[in-house]
């Protein structure tokens, strides 16, 4: 028997670790499989995991990784688990499945896109990954960016704005 699910993970995001509650008394009884699909038929297994035997038949949570699998900006990909129950379905029982991932900034390019924002700038990066989401065009004529200008309320609703993709439905 196999159990799926599909993960709604943000581009962006790191996945460290995932973790399966089981209670088996059977070894290599039960598996995980980690893979992606993508719109035009593309497949890859990212992971694949057997379960331990739990002495005592318990329930117990087993965790496959550090993984460090980075979800990629371009959304044509669903990444999937697989949970499969196999040999012994009298002798094992499955519980829930957790995924343990964390946001990160994508790495700055080697030229900046913002004259007053050096690459030896503190914030380059947070700055440049600002722009290349098309969160901000800059100021002025968009070839600066103003890093120590105040910001208006009114500016600051477009950057949230724009960050977390609000709109009006139709």
């Amino acid at each position: 028997m196999h159990y799926y699910a599909s993960l709604d993970i943000p581009a962006g995001a790191v996945i460290d670790f995932i973790g399966v509650n089981t209670a088996t008394t059977v070894d290599a009884a039960m598996g995980l499989s980690f893979f992606f699909r993508d719109h035009l038929g593309g497949f890859a297994n990212l992971l694949s995991y057997s379960f331990p035997t739990h002495e005592g038949g318990g329930f117990k949570t087993d965790y496959a990784g550090p993984l460090g699998i980075l979800v990629p900006g371009n959304l044509d990909r669903s990444f999937i688990i697989d949970v499969e129950q196999a040999a012994r379905p009298d002798l094992q029982y499955f519980g829930y499945v957790e995924v343990w991932w964390h946001l990160v900034v994508s790495d700055p390019p080697a030229t900046p896109t913002f004259g007053d924002v050096p690459t030896g700038h503190p914030f380059y990066q947070f700055v440049e990954a600002l722009a290349s989401s098309g969160i901000t065009g800059g100021c002025g004529n968009g070839a600066n960016f103003c890093p120590d200008a105040p910001l208006t309320r009114g500016q600051m609703a477009v950057f949230l704005s724009k960050a977390l993709g609000l709109h009006w439905p139709n």
